[in-house]
């Protein structure tokens, strides 16, 4: 419509997409310390000596494991 103006959060939501988009990699995090997760020789996961059998749960952890 003519003499309409653009209120000023869309003006900057319009400048933000345009930004280009933040980094893909994020840097690892800190030493947090104990987590409370074993692995046993077998290969078995444990959550504070309780079995993880959720197979789905294991891959996740496995995914994010460093040396």
């Amino acid at each position: 419509m003519a003499g309409e103006t653009i209120p000023e959060p869309l003006k900057r939501l319009a400048a933000e997409a345009g930004q280009p988009a933040r980094p893909a990699g994020r840097p690892p995090p800190q030493n947090l310390g104990e987590v409370g997760i074993h692995i046993a020789r077998d290969g078995n996961w444990f959550y504070l000596g309780t079995p993880i059998t959720r197979a789905s749960l294991v891959r996740l952890f496995a995914s994010v494991l460093r040396r």
